[in-house]
């Protein structure tokens, strides 16, 4: 499963009509919200099509039903042994990161805005006019490795098959990666709800302290808030609403979570402040 979360106008929606269009050479347009439903959803999957369910503009009703429903589509939600769609959302609100879909989502952020003027416009419509026809050669590559077990499937790293393939790509046509290319996996590369948190202490939008190994953010917003604040935290930071605060019980893992995102935060904003420092160098 896999959820591409992100503020409105950054492109989600061309982005799902040009998935579709590099997939079938056809002008489709993606399913819509109302239609992202219990009964639909397992109906599509009973059917033994594999034409993946792209979904555009989850509304957040429906993420919050489906955070009810969605586990049951993995347990038994589709016929086993028989082969059935891949699911793909674009959504403006995340993941309950720590709810029953938290560990069978891969939610990426798509972290970009763009105006929406006539020039942008045309280069969209361009885009989708010459779609790549790369999606050919790609799964031809990619099957391949798959069924010769050359790149068995590996749950923690769910994307290196399709790194692997790219690469292979590139190989055949003797052309170098560009330097942008990562090797490494999304999650460890990207972590939005960590950045987030870097961003807002470091810039000390919230007082916190230390109790003990516990760290407390003392977040003094209406009840509601803070429960959608927890929502971004990982399951294993052990992060609980306590009045108007947060405490995470894990401080150590909530140090080493921060850490990831440390080199990011500074390329695109080029300073960290003192106490954030210390607060990094903390030694348990």
């Amino acid at each position: 499963m896999i959820s591409y979360a992100g503020e409105s106008g950054n492109g989600k929606s061309y982005a799902s009509r040009y998935l579709l269009k590099m997939l079938t050479s056809l002008d489709i347009d993606p399913l819509v919200s109302t239609s992202f439903t219990e009964k639909k959803v397992c109906g599509a999957a009973k059917t033994g099509n594999i034409m993946p369910l792209i979904f555009d503009d989850l509304k957040r009703e429906r993420i919050r039903e489906w955070e009810k429903w969605g586990k049951f589509y993995w347990d038994k939600g589709h016929a086993f042994d028989e082969p059935f769609a891949q699911l793909l959302v674009t959504a403006n609100d995340p993941i309950d990161s720590q709810g029953p879909l938290g560990r069978r989502v891969r939610e990426i952020w798509m972290d970009a805005t763009f105006t929406p003027n006539g020039k942008n416009t045309e280069i969209v419509e361009t885009c989708l006019e010459h779609a790549s026809q790369i999606f050919p050669y790609f799964s031809a590559v990619l099957l391949d490795k798959y069924f010769s077990n050359q790149a068995p499937y590996d749950h923690s790293d769910p994307l290196k098959i399709g790194r692997d393939t790219i690469t292979e790509l590139y190989r055949i046509a003797a052309r170098p990666k560009p330097k942008w290319w990562c090797e490494r996996p999304y999650g460890d590369s990207v972590d939005t709800n960590a950045y987030l948190w870097f961003d807002n202490l470091n810039k000390e939008f919230f007082k916190t302290e230390w109790k003990g190994d516990a760290f407390v953010i003392h977040v003094e917003e209406a009840p509601h808030e803070i429960n959608e604040r927890l929502r971004g935290f990982k399951g294993h930071l052990k992060a609980k609403k306590a009045s108007k605060s947060i405490i995470i019980k894990n401080g150590s893992e909530f140090i080493k979570w921060l850490k990831n995102v440390q080199t990011l935060y500074l390329e695109n904003n080029g300073k960290i402040t003192r106490k954030m420092k210390k607060l990094l160098k903390r030694r348990f």
